[in-house]
């Protein structure tokens, strides 16, 4: 087994876990709840196989032996060696998290999450690992970093309330955590032909995920007696949280895939996957005041959003710093500056 992140003597029932009924907070925004958006990215495209995808693929799919979400994750990886230099990937970054929320949205059972999950995990390593050895010579450092996240650096006034599915996700995620001691451990280290594979604790309460995984691969480099500075990588991160999009703000050259539909985003389309608009650009600032729909509690209220989504249209927020876009908002009376800029995400 390539990695050690579930341990299947692990006996917790859904009851064990699960929240009770959600009921929106007062101050929650309308139409934010946990039930309206579990499957959006189902609504959106589907699942995307081309016909004539790989058969073995389609029948662990359609068999169970991997997750809906992780079969057009590994069908987008099986496509790359076909495709432009620009999907050339030496590293990838994949939260695991994700790939359990992906079953959580197929799956009510929790044994059978955890046993997906893990099937998924050890799938998706090893077409990584095919991947970079089918790539060869051209790609030099081959990385594959699986990180179990915790976002508790996020204040709590931050916070979007763990209901629903969000705690569902949550709570097994601290489970793996718990059983592999990854606080104390770090890091579980694997090497599949030619990929190094990595599983990490990345978070807590010091830092979010991202700038643990920048740290991580920066001591992979070094531990190799290369400086990471001299290194042309492209980086391929494989999660939901935009938390960790932060990470594609450092590292321009890192792509999104998508779960389910298979894209790959760059940093300029952000914007318009968080916040549903092309006129906000991504970054510390816009997060905190418009927020995300799976961690992160919008400061601005719904019809505040609808007047800075106008101001930003006005004022050309993608060819400004995040810091004069906190100005621009204060000057609105919507946020007070300091709200948006005390928090060094």
């Amino acid at each position: 087994m390539p990695l050690n992140i579930f341990d299947k003597g692990l006996n917790v029932s859904r009851a064990d876990i699960e929240a009770p009924a959600y009921q929106a907070p007062l101050n929650e925004e309308p139409g934010t709840s946990d039930k309206l958006e579990e499957n959006d990215e189902f609504d959106e495209d589907g699942l995307k196989m081309d016909e004539g995808e790989d058969q073995d693929l389609l029948d662990d799919v359609s068999s169970s032996k991997v997750g809906l979400g992780t079969g057009t994750l590994i069908s987008a990886i099986r496509k790359l060696p076909h495709q432009a230099k620009d999907n050339i990937f030496d590293c990838f970054l994949i939260n695991v998290s994700t790939i359990i929320r992906n079953n959580v949205l197929q799956i009510r059972d929790i044994s059978e999450i955890k046993e997906k999950s893990e099937a998924d995990v050890i799938k998706l390593s090893e077409e990584i690992a095919k991947y970079h050895e089918i790539m060869g010579s051209v790609i030099k450092h081959p990385l594959a970093i699986f990180y179990l996240p915790e976002y508790t650096f996020l204040p709590p006034i931050h916070m979007r309330p763990l209901v629903g599915n969000r705690k569902i996700i949550k709570d097994i995620t601290d489970l793996f955590i718990k059983n592999d001691n990854l606080v104390k451990r770090k890091r579980i280290r694997e090497q599949i032909r030619r990929t190094t594979v990595l599983e990490i604790f990345a978070g807590g309460r010091n830092e979010l995920p991202y700038r643990t995984i920048i740290r991580e691969i920066r001591d992979v480099f070094t531990l190799s007696g290369l400086d990471p500075r001299s290194i042309l990588t492209n980086y391929l991160m494989i999660s939901h949280m935009a938390l960790d999009y932060l990470f594609l703000l450092q590292y321009p050259r890192a792509s999104i895939l998508e779960s389910f539909t298979g894209k790959f985003l760059k940093a300029k389309v952000l914007g318009f996957k968080v916040f549903g608009t092309n006129f906000v650009p991504f970054n510390q600032v816009t997060l905190l005041a418009f927020g995300d729909k799976n961690l992160v509690k919008p400061i601005a209220l719904r019809r505040g959003k609808a007047r800075l989504i106008e101001l930003a249209k006005k004022q050309s927020w993608y060819i400004r710093t995040p810091m004069e876009i906190a100005e621009f908002i204060q000057h609105t009376g919507e946020i007070p500056a300091h709200m948006l800029t005390y928090l060094k995400l």
